[in-house]
């Protein structure tokens, strides 16, 4: 996929590293434009699918609505075991054809029966809510996943931040096609054309980037897992993968505190108004996030500590938290702050970092560890809401700031395993191993 002449690409690389503080190896180039055309053509048909799905929820109403919701989540427990046994014992490429490829065929047969078998929309409309729910989740876990692989340790602090951007540039563009649709005044459900068309680009941008990596080593990740065997309980096997659940747990728990506290602050609003406020939100938080990505986050990544800027998020959400419960005079500007604040920092800085976690384990407990935490791990928050919402103020605040401090904990000790299992492992590739780093 070279597209550019060695001049250009050259200066296209200084380019990069002037706007982002990310300095680019020209032997890299191709494996990271690879990887992060994969990224923004799924997050693209991604963005594309979020408000289709939307669409259909609204045709079915509020109640089913929450029952699918429900079936998404029960659903991502119960596939747990499976798609880890995938994650572990499939090569990249088969994964791929599952996740991308797969999905492509699946927004095509659903196309074909909202256009020719209306009469079954009862079942066609639900089954693409939930698959929508739980192919966002799954395909964006696998392909960030196999972005560690091709991009080594050396490469992934700065260039995960890149990706990052791919990432959101990617969902930002998914959600400008769909309103161009609207726009035009088709029929909404021609969109899903979109996605079969993206997620197969997607694949073979993502089969280039395989084949670039590992067209040395065609065997070597086949193999990889006969020295090991893994169980389903692979991401309890050590601290430091029970610790990086535990984060995704307390995000979850944060994550669903805000979304009921913004809730209970804007009941008194009318439909309209809601809406609106939760337009600016998204708004605001996603042209703010897209500037720090392009101009912030890859020199704080190149020069920061794992454990601060891990840090960064716990410590937003403590701080959004103590304005939210402070501030009854104006609770809407405290969540509008702590909206943006959290928005800036989870996908700005923290996403990069979270996946950077993973590249020091091997193969079997980094896809196992994985696919636990982005479907379980992350449906904590659902799962405790209910408990939320009975508790007092009082309690509420002692709760929340209970998981900040754990969250904060946790931080720590991640940061700090990373950054020393990280010194160990160039220490031991270069042939100087300090005693202090066994």
């Amino acid at each position: 996929m070279k597209i550019f002449g060695f001049v250009e690409t050259y200066k296209l690389l200084q380019g990069i590293h002037y706007v982002t503080g990310v300095k680019v190896e020209p032997k890299d180039y191709e494996n990271l434009q690879c990887m992060s055309l994969a990224l923004f053509l799924l997050l693209t048909a991604n963005g594309v699918l979020s408000p289709l799905r939307d669409t259909m929820g609204a045709i079915k109403g509020n109640i089913d609505v929450s029952y699918l919701i429900s079936l998404s989540t029960v659903i991502m427990i119960v596939i747990n075991p499976v798609t880890s046994y995938i994650a572990i014992r499939r090569t990249a490429k088969e994964m791929g054809k599952l996740y991308l490829r797969g999905a492509s065929v699946v927004c095509a047969s659903i196309l074909v029966c909202f256009l020719f078998c209306s009469s079954i929309d009862y079942l066609t409309v639900p089954f693409f809510f939930v698959w929508t729910n739980v192919h966002s989740v799954l395909s964006v876990s696998a392909v960030w996943a196999i972005s560690g692989d091709v991009l080594n340790l050396r490469q992934s602090r700065s260039y995960l931040a890149l990706l990052s951007l791919a990432a959101s540039a990617g969902h930002i563009f998914g959600a400008a096609l769909v309103s161009f649709f609207t726009v035009l005044d088709f029929n909404i459900k021609y969109a899903l054309v979109l996605p079969v068309i993206l997620l197969e680009l997607c694949f073979r941008a993502y089969s280039a980037a395989l084949s670039l990596s590992f067209k040395n080593s065609k065997s070597s990740r086949k193999n990889s897992n006969k020295k090991k065997t893994y169980t389903a309980c692979v991401a309890f096997s050590s601290m430091y993968t029970v610790c990086i659940v535990f984060f995704t747990v307390c995000y979850s728990l944060c994550l669903t505190i805000l979304y009921l506290e913004k809730i209970k602050a804007l009941s008194g609003f009318t439909p309209n108004d809601k809406a609106s406020a939760f337009a600016s939100m998204n708004f605001s938080g996603s042209v703010a996030t897209i500037l720090l990505q392009i101009f912030f986050t890859g020199r704080l990544l190149s020069n920061a500590s794992t454990t601060f800027s891990l840090m960064l998020l716990p410590g937003a959400f403590t701080l959004g938290f103590v304005l939210i419960f402070v501030w009854k005079n104006n609770p809407v500007g405290a969540i509008f702050f702590l909206e943006i604040l959290r928005r800036l920092v989870a996908y700005g800085i923290v996403k990069p970092v979270r996946e950077l976690l993973y590249q020091i384990l091997d193969r079997g407990e980094k896809y196992g560890t994985k696919a636990l935490n982005d479907s379980i791990a992350r449906k904590a928050g659902d799962i405790v809401a209910p408990l939320y919402v009975l508790l007092s103020t009082r309690w509420r605040m002692l709760n929340t700031a209970s998981v900040c401090a754990f969250w904060c904990i946790l931080a720590i000790y991640l940061g700090i395993t990373f950054d020393t299992r990280t010194k160990f492992l160039e220490s031991k590739r270069s042939g100087v191993v300090d005693k202090k780093t066994r």
